[in-house]
C-alpha cells in the first residue's frame, strides 16, 4: 500500500477568517431611517444679515444696504426646496424691520436738513422794544454784535438777519424806576419782560 503523503492541514490548522460585520438589516415593515435633511446657506446669510442690519438701522445707508440684502437672501432661502426654512423666515422678518427703520431715518434726516438749510437762506425782521419811567439805559443787538444807548419813555429798533441768530435786549433804570422790554421777530412778539431796575429779553429765529 502506497504512503500518503502528508497533508499540511495536519501540521499547519487553518485560521478562522475575521468576520465582517454585516450591514444593517431591514425588515419588512420597520421604518427606514431618515436621511439627514442638508441646511440652508441662503438662510443662515439672512438671518445673520437680518441681525447686524437691526443694529446698524440707525446709519441711514449701511443698515439700509444690509437690511435689503437679508431680504433678498431670505426669499432666496425660503425658495429652496427640501431646505429648512425657519433661518430664511428669520431673515426676512429682521431685514424687513430693518429696512423700514432704515428708510424712516432716511426720511427724518432728509427733512432735518432741509429744514436746516431752509432756515439757513431766510431772512427775520427783528423789532427790539424799551420802555422806561425816566432816562434808562440798554444793551441790544444779535450773536453778530451788541450796541449801546440811552432813552427816556419809549425806545425801538428795526433790524434785519439771515439764517439763525439770537437776540438780547437789557434796560436798565439808574434811579431803579420800571423798566420794560420785548423782542418781535416777523411780526411775533416772542418774549416780553417789565420790572424795576433791570430787565432782560433774549429770543432767536429758532422760536417762530
Amino acid at each position: 500500500m502506497a504512503e500518503q503523503p502528508p497533508s499540511f492541514d495536519a501540521q499547519y490548522p487553518q485560521q478562522p477568517l475575521p468576520q465582517q460585520p454585516l450591514p444593517p438589516q431591514y425588515y419588512p415593515g420597520a421604518p427606514v431611517p431618515p436621511a439627514p435633511r442638508p441646511g440652508n446657506g441662503f438662510g443662515i446669510a439672512a438671518l445673520v444679515l437680518g441681525i447686524v442690519a437691526l443694529v446698524f438701522c440707525w446709519v441711514p445707508v449701511f443698515g439700509l444696504g444690509l437690511g435689503v440684502l437679508a431680504l433678498v437672501l431670505g426669499i432666496v432661502g425660503v425658495l429652496q426646496k427640501q431646505r429648512p426654512h425657519g433661518t430664511s423666515i428669520a431673515g426676512i422678518v429682521m431685514g424687513a424691520v430693518a429696512v423700514v427703520v432704515g428708510v424712516i431715518i432716511m426720511v427724518l434726516a432728509a427733512m432735518l436738513v432741509s429744514k436746516v438749510e431752509e432756515q439757513s437762506n431766510k431772512e427775520f425782521s427783528v423789532a427790539y422794544s424799551a420802555t422806561a419811567d425816566g432816562q434808562a439805559s440798554l444793551s441790544y443787538g444779535s450773536l453778530k454784535g451788541q450796541a449801546e444807548d440811552t432813552f427816556s419813555g419809549t425806545w425801538t429798533k428795526d433790524d434785519k438777519v439771515t439764517g439763525f441768530d439770537g437776540f438780547a435786549l437789557t434796560v436798565t433804570s439808574p434811579t431803579g424806576g420800571a423798566v420794560g422790554c420785548e423782542i418781535t421777530v416777523d411780526g411775533k412778539s416772542l418774549t416780553k419782560q417789565s420790572g424795576t431796575g433791570s430787565v432782560t429779553c433774549t429770543a432767536s429765529t429758532l422760536n417762530p
